[in-house]
C-alpha cells in the first residue's frame, strides 16, 4: 500500500492509519455527519519570539498539510479524520468533511490560483474546498493508487502535484482537467513536495532519490542530484527573510538563514508530535502540523509593531496660502524586530493642503523601543475644513500607519494700492481713481471697492480679473484731499483699504471785458454798459456764479454776478464817461476756492 515511501514516512502513516484511529475517524464521522464544526481552546495570541503554542485537535485527526488560505486563516489537512480543517490566528478550528470520500485521506494542501484552496488525497484524488467550505473532488486523469502527495500553485494559473507511487507530476487545472508527465523522473523515485519556483517553473523533491526536479509549465523533466539521506521534512520561505523547515524525527522546527546559519526550535512542541508540513502564516509568525500529535503549532517569529504619538492633529484656523509651523509624530517600534519604515507621505482628501517635513523616518530601520520623527505642516488652499493623513507604510503588521491631519482654511489677508491720476490737477478736470487688490493667497480676488473723499463718498467700483477697480470724477474742488479705496472683501479674502492724497488746485480763468457802451435810456436813467465773460482759460468753458467788478480810473463803479453763459453785466453812471472815454474800464475777478483770479479791460465803444 505505501510503494517505495521510506521507513520514517511509513511508519508515521501507519501510526495514523492504525486500526484504533481508523476506527475513531468512522466514528466521529457518524456521529457529526456530514460536516463538522468544532472550536477548539485558543492558545494566547502574543508570545514571545522563539514561542511555540500547540492548538489541539480532536484525537487521531492526524493534521499533515498546512497552507494560509485567501482567507486570511490557515488551512489544514485532517489526514486519518478525512477532513479540511480551518484555523484563525487566534487559534479556532472549523473543520469540513462534506464531499470528501471516505478514506481518501487528505494529504497536501495549497492556496489555488482561483480563491479556493486545494488539496491532495492519498488515495487518488484531488480536492477543492471554497472559503465558505464547499468541497469538490476531483479524479479523472489521475492515474489509480498513484498516491497523489504534494500540490502548489504554478506560474501557469494551474496547480502542480505530485504522484508518490507513481513517479509523475500532474497539472490540473481550476476547471479540473488533469495532465500527468513522468517523461524525465527516474523510476522508484517517490516524488514528493513541489513548489513554484521563482524562475517561472516548477520545483519537487525526489525522497527516495535525494534529487531535486525541475518542471516547465511545458511538461519538461530536469532532475538535479543533491546531498543523500537530507533531514528536513518540508521548507517553506518565512516572512522575516528566512527559511523554515520542519524536522519530523526531532519535533523540531529550524530556521536556516540566506547565509547558511541554522537554528533549532523544540521548547513548545510535545514530544512525538511528528511535525510534517509548515507554512507562513498570515499574522507574520510560522505554522505547522503535527501529523501524530493531531496539533496544529504556531511558532512566534520576532515582529515589529509601528504606533504614532499622537493619532492625530488638528492645525486649527490658517488663512489661506499661509502656513503654520511644523507639528511633529513620533513612529515608534513597541515589537521586537527591526521596523523597516518606507516612504512616508500625505493621503486622504486634501493631500495639498499637508506637507511632511523634517521626515527622520523615511528609508530609515527603527530598532526595537526606538522611534523617528516627521513633522507636517499646513497650508490651507480653499476657505473651510480641510483633512488628510500622514501615512507611514512599514514592515509591521496594519501597514500604513496613520495619523490624522485636520485644519480650517480662512479668508486670507487682502491689500489696496490705490493711483489717483493726473496729481495734482486743476479744478474740474477729471481724475481717475484706480485700486490694486492683492494678496498672498493663490486667488483672484471678487467684489467692489468704494471711494470716498473723507466722509463723502465718490462712487464704487467692481474688482475685475485683475484685481483693479476704476472710477474717474470731476467733483473734487480745490484743495488736498485725502481719497480712500475700501475693498469690500470676498469668500476668500477679507476686506482692506489704503489711502492717498489728491492736490487739486484752482482752475486758471479768463476774464475777458468787452467795450463799454453808452445807453441812454428815455423816460430813465441812462448810464455806461460794463461786461466781461469769465472762462476756464485751459477749456473755455463759462463760470457762472462769480462776482466781477468794474472800475474806472481805479474807482469801481459797479459790480454784476456771472450768468450761465458766464457774462456779468452793470450800468455804470454817465458821468464815467469822460474817464472810460480816455483811460477805459477794468473788469475784475477777484478769484475763490476753486478758481484763480482774473482781469479784464476794454474801452468804450460808442
Amino acid at each position: 500500500m505505501f510503494g517505495t515511501i521510506g521507513v520514517r514516512r511509513k511508519a508515521a502513516l501507519r501510526a495514523a492509519l492504525s486500526t484504533s484511529s481508523r476506527r475513531l475517524r468512522w466514528l466521529a464521522a457518524l456521529a457529526i455527519g456530514v460536516v463538522t464544526l468544532q472550536v477548539v481552546g485558543a492558545g494566547p495570541v502574543f508570545a514571545a519570539p522563539g514561542d511555540v503554542t500547540e492548538f489541539a485537535l480532536s484525537p487521531s485527526t492526524s493534521p499533515y498539510g498546512i497552507t494560509t488560505g485567501p482567507d486570511g486563516n490557515l488551512w489544514f489537512t485532517e489526514f486519518t479524520a478525512n477532513r479540511i480543517g480551518r484555523i484563525t490566528p487566534d487559534g479556532v478550528v472549523t473543520e469540513f468533511a462534506t464531499g470528501i470520500t471516505a478514506g481518501s485521506n487528505p494529504q497536501e494542501i495549497t492556496a489555488g490560483p482561483d480563491g479556493n484552496v486545494w488539496f491532495t488525497e492519498f488515495y487518488g484524488n484531488l480536492g477543492r474546498i471554497t472559503p465558505g467550505g464547499t468541497i469538490t473532488e476531483y479524479a479523472t486523469g489521475v492515474t489509480l493508487n498513484s498516491q497523489p502527495d504534494g500540490i502548489t500553485a504554478g506560474p501557469d494559473g494551474n496547480l502542480w502535484f505530485t504522484e508518490i507511487y507513481g513517479d509523475r507530476i500532474g497539472r490540473i487545472t481550476p476547471a479540473g482537467i488533469v495532465t500527468e508527465y513522468s517523461t524525465g523522473i527516474t523510476p522508484g523515485s517517490a516524488p514528493e513536495g513541489i513548489t513554484a519556483g521563482p524562475d517561472g517553473n516548477v520545483w519537487f523533491t525526489e525522497y527516495e532519490r535525494d534529487r531535486i526536479g525541475r518542471i516547465t509549465p511545458a511538461g519538461i523533466i530536469t532532475e538535479y542530484a543533491i546531498i543523500p539521506n537530507s533531514e528536513p521534512e518540508e521548507i517553506t520561505a518565512g516572512p522575516d527573510g528566512n527559511l523554515w523547515f520542519t524536522e519530523a524525527q526531532g519535533d523540531r522546527i529550524g530556521r536556516i538563514t540566506p547565509g547558511g546559519v541554522v537554528t533549532e526550535y523544540s521548547t513548545g512542541i510535545t514530544p512525538g508530535g511528528f511535525p510534517t508540513r509548515i507554512t507562513s502564516g498570515p499574522d507574520g509568525n510560522v505554522w505547522f502540523a503535527e501529523l501524530i500529535g493531531s496539533r496544529i503549532g504556531r511558532l512566534e517569529l520576532p515582529a515589529p509593531a509601528a504606533s504614532i504619538t499622537p493619532g492625530g492633529h488638528d492645525f486649527g484656523d490658517r488663512a489661506l496660502a499661509s502656513t503654520s509651523g511644523p507639528r511633529q509624530f513620533t513612529v515608534t517600534n513597541t515589537g521586537t524586530a527591526p521596523l523597516i519604515v518606507g516612504s512616508a507621505g500625505i493621503t486622504g482628501a486634501n493631500t495639498g493642503d499637508f506637507a511632511a517635513t523634517d521626515d527622520q523616518c523615511s528609508g530609515v530601520t527603527v530598532a526595537p523601543g526606538d522611534a523617528c520623527t516627521i513633522s507636517v505642516t499646513f497650508t490651507p488652499a480653499v476657505v473651510g475644513p480641510r483633512s488628510a493623513a500622514l501615512s507611514v507604510p512599514d514592515n509591521a503588521a496594519g501597514s500604513p500607519h496613520t495619523a490624522a491631519l485636520t485644519g480650517t482654511g480662512t479668508r486670507a489677508a487682502s491689500a489696496v494700492q490705490l493711483i489717483s491720476s493726473p496729481n495734482p490737477t486743476g479744478f474740474g478736470d477729471p481724475v481717475t481713481l484706480t485700486a490694486h487688490v492683492s494678496s498672498v493667497a493663490p486667488v483672484t480676488p471678487t467684489g467692489s471697492v468704494t471711494f470716498s473723499d473723507g466722509a463723502a463718498a465718490l462712487g464704487s467700483a467692481p474688482v475685475d480679473a485683475t484685481g483693479a477697480a476704476t472710477l474717474a470724477t470731476s467733483a473734487l474742488h480745490a484743495g488736498t484731499h485725502q481719497i480712500t479705496a475700501s475693498y469690500s472683501g470676498d469668500t476668500n479674502l477679507l476686506a482692506s483699504s489704503a489711502t492717498t492724497v489728491q492736490q487739486v488746485n484752482p482752475a486758471a480763468t479768463t476774464l475777458t471785458a468787452k467795450p463799454a457802451q453808452v445807453a441812454v435810456q428815455l423816460p430813465g436813467t441812462s448810464g455806461l454798459r460794463l461786461s466781461a465773460r469769465l472762462s476756464v482759460t485751459s477749456t473755455g468753458a463759462p463760470v457762472a456764479g462769480q462776482s466781477v467788478s468794474m472800475a474806472v480810473d481805479g474807482t469801481t463803479v459797479c459790480t454784476a454776478t456771472t450768468a450761465t453763459d458766464g457774462l456779468a453785466a452793470c450800468t455804470a453812471p454817465l458821468t464815467y464817461l469822460l474817464g472810460v472815454t480816455l483811460h477805459g474800464y477794468t473788469a475784475t475777478y477777484v478769484g475763490s476756492a476753486d478758481y484763480q483770479p482774473a482781469t479784464g479791460h476794454a474801452g468804450l465803444l460808442g
